[in-house]
């Protein structure tokens, strides 16, 4: 059967074709995608899984923090968004399906009055994505709360993943090297005070919309920063500041931030992130590392 004729058969969810990256990433750019999946539950995706075959996948959430080439993916995209979303807790353990925006996880943590989770508060993206990328900000990262996890292989199988066996690192985990798609998340979290709470995360989204090009399509900071170094300021000491290639520019508020100024392509971001990593290298002698998902380039 094709990956159509398998959706359609076992009423797994919707299948489209003709759906671009540039629709449905925080950057506005990309290719075409040869099939756009999004399952009706988790046992759908599970069984989607098991019967397609050798085809090429790649599971999106919020579309952040991803760079698509231009050229057509010659797969299928998953988009977990349809799915029924779940959030609860039993005591200071919270149980999260991974394709719950990480606001709405934020905000239900904060009104039980439970602390671990308010540093993720201006970060767009889901759940899963954040514990994939170990997300982070003001000095803390999602697995510091994080306890559980249960994934699925590619082939459909259930896995679960301890703290341990996450081999959490600066904005990596294991999922990177295996491949696994979470679909249920638990976190340890602590009691506070939720009006402490409330307004230290209002503090930082008022900071956030200050600092950072919100009112331009962006996928998040560009590239990770160490303990010797800030990337910003790197690329701001090379004098890059507002440097371009095309419509993609390096943001004036924000130097780690590249952002589409109208109609930039992929391949004018991967340009000037190449040229940022060069001329950083030049200045600092300090390679700078990308913080993105790249998906469909060939090198």
């Amino acid at each position: 059967m094709s990956i159509v004729e398998i959706v359609e058969k076992y009423y797994l969810g919707t299948i489209k074709k003709n759906v671009f990256f540039k629709d449905i990433t925080t950057l506005k750019v990309g290719g075409k995608i040869k099939y756009y999946f999004q399952p009706n539950s988790f046992e759908s995706l599970k069984k989607f899984l098991r019967l397609k075959g050798e085809v090429s996948i790649f599971i999106i959430g919020n579309g952040s923090n991803i760079l698509a080439s231009d050229d057509e993916y010659d797969g299928v995209v998953i988009d977990l968004s349809k799915i029924p979303t779940s959030i609860n807790h039993i005591d200071d353990f919270f149980y999260v399906t991974a394709n719950c925006h990480v606001a709405s996880v934020v905000n239900y943590a904060v009104n039980k009055g439970y602390s671990g989770l308010e540093f993720l508060a201006t970060i767009p993206a889901q759940i899963g994505g954040a514990v994939y990328m170990n997300a982070g900000a003001y000095k803390g990262e999602i697995s510091d709360a994080f306890y559980m996890c249960e994934c699925l292989t590619k082939n459909g199988d259930t896995v679960y993943l301890s703290k341990e066996e996450m081999m959490f690192a600066y904005r990596n985990s294991v999922l990177h090297e295996k491949e696994y798609i979470i679909i249920n998340i638990v976190f340890k979290l602590k009691k506070s005070k939720i009006f402490a709470m409330k307004k230290l995360i209002k503090r930082r989204k008022k900071r956030n919309k200050k600092e950072k090009p919100l009112e331009f399509p962006n996928a998040g900071s560009v590239f990770k920063n160490s303990e010797s170094y800030s990337a910003w300021k790197l690329i701001d000491s090379a004098g890059l500041r507002e440097y371009r290639v095309n419509d993609a520019g390096i943001s004036e508020k924000h130097a780690n931030f590249i952002i589409n100024c109208g109609n930039a392509r992929a391949i004018d971001v991967k340009i000037l992130i190449d040229f940022i990593i060069e001329k950083v290298y030049e200045k600092h002698k300090i390679k700078l590392k990308v913080e993105w998902v790249f998906v469909n380039w060939s090198d």
